[in-house]
């Protein structure tokens, strides 16, 4: 895996998770992108 595909999984990964976490405190129609990408 090149450096730049692990830094690729590494952000999607964390956008996941963010974005679970998020979901799971505020509800889906709670959350917006400007929460995610914060």
């Amino acid at each position: 895996m090149t450096k730049s595909t692990h830094c690729n999984v590494d952000t999607r990964e964390h956008l996941l998770a963010t974005g679970e976490t998020l979901s799971l405190r505020l509800g889906f129609t709670g959350m917006g992108l400007s929460e995610l990408l914060a």
